[in-house]
């Protein structure tokens, strides 16, 4: 369905198909997260104008109220009106989200890895944290394989690795045993596998993104990595990012430097 629902039961959850035909989503499905409160504004005052300016065809030319007709034919203000209450509900459940501090946290720790501006030990120590508090095990799991990834391999890992086990039980070992098979986790100490990564490419048979991430962190190392293909590219002097870099508050996936 391209248009959203208008619930009679705000508590009941409904599952909405997003995709391009929907305007608004449009301009939100790349968008950082802070933004998305100034573009839902933006739409809902557009809407706005619409109306009022229908309110005061009494006063128009004929010129205006025929160019009137044609943006209503371009718009389905109804529709519209459906989506935008939608992007709205969204929209508060997002700022709900980013405003907790647990996610501020999490966020701040994820740019300073990528930065290089943290130790991997105040990281791991940040992760043991959240591991304690049963933090969603799959957020503990995306920080620990970016610790791994940027500091090229963790010392502690076999007891992170038993305190996971322990904490979120026996089913995560073969979760566990395939992140370090792609070399999303590895111990610091552990030898390279990879000596060159002359001649690979993305459509090499059986290399994924995150393999080919690994190979190239091992072979060059991160810092090597991200100054080479300009991975977290910082503000200008207006304060404005590069539009690749926008989504991510400053970083460029690699999958989209390569």
């Amino acid at each position: 369905p391209t248009g959203a629902p208008a619930p009679a039961d705000r508590n009941k959850k409904v599952k909405v198909y997003l995709n391009s035909s929907d305007t608004l989503f449009g301009q939100l499905r790349d968008a950082n997260f802070e933004q998305v409160g100034a573009l839902v504004k933006k739409r809902a005052t557009f809407l706005k104008s619409v109306q009022d300016e229908k309110d005061e065809l009494h006063s128009k030319s004929v010129g205006e109220i025929k160019e009137y007709v044609r943006k209503l034919k371009l718009i389905n203000i109804q529709q519209e009106k459906n989506l935008l209450s939608l992007h709205t509900s969204i929209a508060l459940e997002i700022k709900q989200t980013v405003s907790e501090t647990d996610f501020s946290r999490r966020l701040e720790l994820e740019q300073a890895l990528l930065q290089g501006s943290v130790s991997v030990e105040k990281a791991v120590e940040y992760i043991e944290g959240l591991v304690y508090k049963r933090y969603p095990l799959l957020k503990v799991l995306r920080l620990l394989c970016l610790t791994s990834l940027v500091t090229d391999g963790i010392k502690k890992l076999d007891a992170l690795k038993s305190e996971l086990i322990h904490v979120y039980g026996f089913e995560i070992v073969l979760m566990l045993e395939r992140l370090e098979d792609t070399g999303l986790l590895k111990r610091a100490d552990a030898p390279s596998s990879i000596a060159s990564v002359a001649g690979m490419s993305l459509t090499s048979a059986g290399v994924s993104v995150a393999k080919l991430t690994n190979k190239l962190t091992q072979a060059s190392g991160w810092e090597a990595i991200k100054r080479r293909l300009r991975l977290v590219v910082e503000a200008d002097d207006a304060g404005s990012l590069e539009l690749l870099a926008q989504t991510y508050s400053g970083y460029v996936p690699l999958s989209v430097r390569i």
